[in-house]
């Protein structure tokens, strides 16, 4: 009888290679290639194939019980587990966010969808939140040093990792973010200058001519997101944006504040006033106070004033008035950054994969 060789440097070829085994086994499971439920290759084929001994694959396939991904059975075979999942996804969103009234359905909806898509895409879903006001400290928050992160099979995101994604994507995580951030290899986002773009072209094909705006957005900063392009199409089409038409700057919780003081400065026409025909209000939040306020005033839509809101397709937001509105998808925003994150799982693509989310109008009575 041969003697087994203890040495120190014996035993680590025997650990790498079981680890070996260990790991394709893995990542066949995370990329579907096994599924909960399936007989694995008896230990003498996976012998052959990974060129090393019986001894080397039974170690390999007790970890793995160990661990509770395969079930062995004497004389039936080694099976992956029924409740196994494809691996763990984080859903890493920032707190602040999740937490602001004014932005929690949306999210809340967000997150919902995001859960259904990755159970069943067969992943385990976990959320996160991360705290913070900058990119490193969003990290930080995240404890980027715990085993944690060396578990996971991909990351789903809606705060910049930076150089933390880089690091997953050395150890072959992907990560996938998602909103308007343009931070991020591999991106899904809502494409809000469209947004903009769609909701100008829109008044503008109705014969309005005098446009205004109702936004978050500071004045000095109109060439971000939605109101840069808004304001762009409106300057393709001929037509100027009067700041005394605007009311920048809003809160997202004062919509109606917003609308008011709107109607109040441009005073009514029979008295000389320089009404807006139309306006675009670019927060559907906003929005909800901005219906209140025109019900309020009695103000005819569209004979008085045309109106057109931001609005996303599943968050339960109701308006008081039936708005017109240029809006996204969230079940397709989840769908498509799943969809994304499970493609790079299974093939580890290298290139940057981005995909923009269009708009789509949806006509109601104010326009």
């Amino acid at each position: 009888m041969a003697n087994l060789d203890l040495t120190p440097e014996a035993l680590s070829e025997r650990n790498t290679l079981t680890q070996r085994i260990q790991d394709q086994v893995v990542r066949s499971i995370r990329c579907g290639e096994i599924a909960p439920g399936q007989r694995l290759a008896s230990e003498r084929q996976l012998a052959k194939r990974f060129g090393v001994g019986l001894h080397t694959v039974n170690r390999a396939m007790a970890g793995l019980a160990a661990q509770g991904l395969v079930e062995r059975t004497r004389g039936r075979g080694t099976y992956v587990r029924q409740d196994v999942a494809r691996g763990v996804v984080p859903v890493v969103f920032s707190s602040r966010l999740m937490t602001l009234s004014d932005s929690s359905p949306f999210y809340a909806e967000l997150v919902d969808r995001f859960r259904q898509e990755l159970t069943g895409a067969g992943f385990r879903h976990q959320f996160l939140l991360a705290s913070g006001g900058s990119p490193r400290e969003y990290v930080e928050s995240l404890h980027p040093d715990s085993g944690y992160w060396h578990t996971v099979a991909g990351v789903l995101t809606g705060v910049p990792l930076h150089t933390f994604e880089d690091e997953l994507a050395q150890r072959g995580i992907p990560v996938v973010t998602v909103g308007s951030s343009n931070h991020g290899k591999h991106r899904v986002w809502p494409d809000y200058p469209e947004l903009g773009r769609r909701a100008a072209e829109h008044l503008v094909r109705r014969g309005y001519r005098r446009i205004g705006l109702i936004t978050p957005c500071p004045w000095e900063d109109q060439e971000h997101h939605t109101v840069g392009d808004f304001r762009q199409a409106l300057r393709e089409a001929g037509l100027g944006l009067d700041r005394r038409h605007c009311v920048c700057g809003a809160d997202f919780s004062r919509g109606r504040e917003a609308m008011q003081e709107l109607w109040a400065r441009v005073g009514p026409e029979d008295t000389g006033g320089d009404r807006p025909e139309a306006i675009f209000v670019s927060d559907d939040m906003l929005g909800v106070g901005v219906a209140e306020a025109i019900c309020e005033l009695g103000i005819a839509c569209p004979q008085e004033l045309a109106v057109i809101c931001q609005a996303t397709d599943g968050v339960p937001i109701r308006f008081a008035l039936p708005f017109s509105t240029c809006r996204f998808n969230v079940a397709r925003w989840s769908r498509a950054a799943t969809g994304l994150l499970d493609r790079l799982i299974r093939t580890g693509g290298e290139e940057p994969a981005r995909i923009a989310l269009k708009p789509r109008i949806v006509q109601g009575e104010t326009t």
